[in-house]
């Protein structure tokens, strides 16, 4: 309900029953008056003219010596009759008279009034009275006083309706005079609200919707000393202080992305170089053990490649930024990777791995594998670095969900337990926030930032699941982890769809590769020879445009961070040249940095695409050919 109107409501009511009350009592008052002005009028026509012209009959009587003859003096009493109807018709009120000792009506102008009620009047030796009776249901204003000689109460009367006409007329005035009052009344206080209050409230609400949009301070739009100007006195003041603190925090948000994204980029670099050159080396002959190691290097390096991925993300979950990729794995490859992975850090703890799944072989879980790993890694491990001399397991099972949806069909449990030195069980919610372990001196014993269960339980939560815990000193502990997923049988199902995306694979592409950093160049160049492409190498963006203006090529793969001239720059420069045939050709960029927003201005520079270290072959090569397909 607005503001005008729930004023009204509570005004209106309040001006009617205020304008009714004054009318009704003024109404009452005046009738009360009347009725008093009415007694005092009727006293005056009973003790002044009926009262003398009683008396006058009776000395009439006694000069004349008839006194006490019994048919003179009736004479006289129905001549008294006589001048009372006289009077009657002149005043317009009623007369009656009352024997005193036999209680009967001797007299009325009324011949069908009911006078018993006039019986009922209490005299108390009063020699006049006066009041209101009802007579013949009826309501009357009387006024009686004693004739001692003939013993008779005489009584003068006057209909209460008759009284109050002229005042029910004034009720009937006072009635209409309410209602149109509270008309006005009404339209007075809505034009008085609307422009003391509603309009002034409209300026601040104006004022918060124009803070709300830009974020910058607003003036004081109302003027004067009264509460409203205090508020928006108060709404500017606190406009001022939200517009400072807002740049301060995305001051110390843009210092924090530009932190992350140079330690993004400082690890990512090298790592790119250790991961390319481990699958590198995977590509030539290997012996058994040989393998093993490679393999566990490669496993490894990707693991703290998501590691990194998942630190760097945490402020991305934390702002629901964070997107998933769902893709389909088999239960075993996971089993395998944990083994590859743990089972000689476990063997040198003392430790025994085991790693068991009675889910079905022809079943592949379609996820985020790539945070489901990381979940399942860093739980792993925890268990391995806080057992010495014990036993880890790792149990997986799939569970129907009892309600399913396209996205999630069963649910994917995960069970690591562990023979570790436990956690107390006041500390159990304690070891899924941010920089907290088990125990203040578990950093000092067994290492660890404390963010890995943090990471976990909002990964878990990203993922629609829940995590459990159960612990107990000294005995070990046990984290089961539930996530709805879909399933599929059988073969990849997306290989299929993948096939259909018609991609033609071309062979023996030139590349320029614009790259400052050597073992990044010479992985990245030896996995795209593998394939059969040519790859000419540059150091940096002003190399690149050296290169471009000799040759064409088919596609370029640009660093962002090189010295002399960046890739951003280089870019530029390539998309302002004015022979199409160089404007035009593709550029992929090439950046460690993580974060959306940079790849989103490499894009805007005039790349088409970009690819996050540490390259993954398989992408990088599906991105190339999916460019050159689209912008060749």
């Amino acid at each position: 309900m607005r503001l005008t109107n729930k004023l009204l409501v509570f005004f209106i009511p309040i001006l009617f029953i205020t304008i009714a009350g004054l009318s009704s009592f003024s109404y009452y008052m005046s009738q009360q008056n009347l009725l008093r002005q009415e007694v005092r009028l009727l006293n005056i026509v009973n003790n002044q003219i009926s009262k003398s012209k009683i008396e006058a009959k009776v000395n009439l009587l006694s000069r004349s010596g008839l006194k006490g003859v019994d048919s003179f003096e009736s004479a006289y009493q129905q001549e008294v009759f006589v001048e009372f109807n006289t009077l009657k018709s002149n005043t317009n009120k009623s007369f009656h008279i009352i024997d005193k000792n036999t209680q009967t009506l001797i007299y009325s102008t009324n011949k069908d009034m009911n006078y018993q009620a006039f019986n009922q009047i209490d005299w108390q030796d009063l020699q006049e009275v006066s009041g209101t009776i009802t007579l013949n249901n009826e309501s009357f204003v009387y006024s009686g006083f004693h004739f001692v000689y003939w013993d008779w109460q005489v009584y003068v009367t006057e209909s209460l309706t008759v009284i109050s006409q002229p005042i029910e007329t004034l009720r009937n005035i006072s009635i209409i005079a309410t209602i149109c009052a509270t008309v006005i009344g009404s339209i007075l206080i809505w034009l008085v609200t609307k422009r003391i209050i509603i309009n002034r409230v409209t300026l601040l609400k104006d004022a918060t919707q124009q803070f709300s949009k830009t974020k910058k301070h607003i003036s004081n739009p109302l003027s004067g000393r009264d509460e409203l100007n205090d508020l928006a006195e108060a709404m500017r003041s606190m406009s001022i202080e939200i517009e400072d603190s807002i740049d301060k925090i995305e001051a110390a948000n843009q210092a924090k992305t530009e932190f992350l994204a140079t330690i993004s980029h400082e690890i990512r670099t090298p790592l790119n170089g250790l991961i390319g050159s481990a699958k590198l080396l995977n590509n030539t002959n290997l012996d058994d053990t040989q393998d093993t190691y490679v393999q566990a290097l490669i496993k490894s390096s990707q693991t703290l490649s998501a590691v990194i991925n998942d630190v760097l993300d945490l402020s991305k979950i934390e702002s629901g930024k964070l997107t998933l990729e769902r893709t389909l794995i088999h239960p075993a490859e996971l089993i395998n990777s944990i083994e590859v992975v743990f089972l000689k850090s476990a063997l040198d703890n003392n430790s025994q791995l085991t790693c068991e799944s009675n889910i079905d072989n022809q079943l592949y879980l379609y996820s985020d594998v790539v945070r489901l790993r990381q979940i399942l890694f860093n739980l792993v491990g925890n268990a391995i670095k806080f057992t010495s001399n014990g036993q880890i397991n790792v149990h997986f099972s799939l569970t129907p969900r009892a309600v399913d949806t396209d996205l999630a069909t069963h649910e994917f449990v995960a069970s690591i337990s562990d023979t570790g030195v436990g956690i107390e069980e006041n500390r159990m919610d304690a070891v899924f926030e941010s920089f907290t372990q088990s125990d203040n001196s578990t950093t000092r014993k067994y290492g660890g930032t404390g963010l890995g269960l943090t990471i976990v339980s909002k990964l878990v939560e990203l993922l629609q699941g829940v995590i459990k815990v159960t612990s107990q000193i000294n005995v070990g502990s046990t984290f089961v982890i539930s996530i709805p997923i879909t399933i599929e049988y059988g073969e990849d199902p997306y290989t299929e769809k993948q096939a259909e995306s018609n991609l033609q694979y071309k062979e023996n592409l030139l590349i320029l590769l614009v790259e400052d950093n050597e073992i990044n160049a010479m992985v990245a160049k030896h996995m795209l020879e593998n394939y059969g492409h040519t790859i000419i190498l540059a150091n940096n963006g002003s190399e690149a445009l050296t290169a471009i203006n000799a040759q064409h090529f088919d596609v370029v793969l640009m660093d962002i961070h090189m010295p002399v001239m960046d890739g951003i720059e280089a870019t530029k420069q390539i998309r302002a040249m004015s022979d199409p045939n160089i404007s035009s050709i593709p550029i992929i960029g090439l950046t460690a940095e993580a974060f959306e927003a940079r790849h989103q201005l490499f894009m805007a520079v005039g790349m088409q695409s970009v690819i996050t270290k540490p390259i993954d072959e398989a992408a990088m090569l599906a991105t190339i050919h999916q460019v050159v397909n689209k912008y060749a």
